[in-house]
């Protein structure tokens, strides 16, 4: 095969990989990992089923990866809301800000899919294996620590981030089975611990 047959084939490869991958992300993040399926993967990919094994060699093998790149994202924006914090300068940033900022670095960017992201993470713990449920521990305990972070630049550092993120999880979960909106919420929760005066 020529090199351009060859750079082609790989960039159609590659096209194919992140279209699964993405499917795999959307349907995550809309109702936890019960609809992440060969079969529904594919669907919502617009692939072969017989893809997904090509490419993930397994449906856990997808859901780690598919846990990966969300965490990724969730650090890069975390850094960014740091960055961003620290060059506000001294004082107490708006409660409002934080508690944004916050929730995009719980969901990655992705406020509205916190109640899917709940399930996921709840799913996580029951369906990987052991070396599967440390890895989404490990990710889950990194996220808390930068928000610790974004908190202490923020002007809050006695605000305890493990407090914040059982606030996000709690009241998303409440507001979802009282048909509420997870987001809003959330945002609630987070604003009566950032500014319990308002």
């Amino acid at each position: 095969m020529s090199n351009v047959g060859q750079g082609t084939e790989q960039a159609r490869a590659a096209t194919k990989r992140k279209a699964i991958l993405d499917a795999a992300n959307r349907l995550m993040l809309a109702e936890g990992l019960r609809r992440v399926t060969h079969r529904q993967v594919a669907a919502a990919a617009g692939v072969p089923v017989g893809s997904i094994g090509y490419y993930y060699s397994s449906r856990e093998k997808l859901i780690e990866v598919c846990f990966a790149e969300f965490h990724a994202r969730r650090v890069e924006l975390a850094h960014e809301r740091i960055e961003a914090a620290e060059a506000a300068g001294d004082g107490p940033r708006d409660p409002e800000t934080v508690a944004e900022d916050i929730l995009d670095i719980a969901t990655a960017g992705q406020r509205d899919a916190l109640g899917g992201l709940i399930f996921a993470i709840v799913d996580a713990s029951r369906e990987q294996d052991a070396e599967g449920r440390e890895r989404v521990t490990g990710q889950f305990t990194e996220s808390i620590e930068l928000i610790g972070e974004l908190l202490a630049v923020s002007g809050y550092a006695t605000v305890p981030a493990r407090t914040v993120a059982e606030a996000v999880l709690g009241s998303a979960i409440i507001g979802a089975q009282l048909g509420e909106d997870p987001r809003e919420t959330a945002q609630a929760a987070l604003l009566s611990i950032l500014d319990p005066a308002a």
